[in-house]
């Protein structure tokens, strides 16, 4: 999927392969050193969004989730 993305913007098959090997270990990386986890671990993680669905999906899933943790009867200002 990536790097299908990549290559739909211009980079040669190779230089996206590339691309998103090296994102992915530069990703890996830095959660080892800053979390003490390996990545990719999607059970550390509370939820998990896709940004492309925009903005506006974002915020109603994040606000949903929101009112979803809050005890029952008790309004969320």
């Amino acid at each position: 999927m990536k790097v299908q993305r990549l290559v739909s913007e211009g980079k040669s098959n190779s230089d996206a392969e590339s691309l998103v090997d090296t994102v992915d270990q530069e990703r890996a990386a830095f959660i080892k050193e800053y979390f003490h986890a390996e990545w990719p671990n999607r059970s550390i993680y509370h939820a998990m969004f896709n940004t492309d669905a925009g903005e506006q999906m974002v915020v109603r899933a994040i606000l949903g989730l929101y009112q979803e943790s809050q005890p029952a009867g008790l309004a969320a200002d």
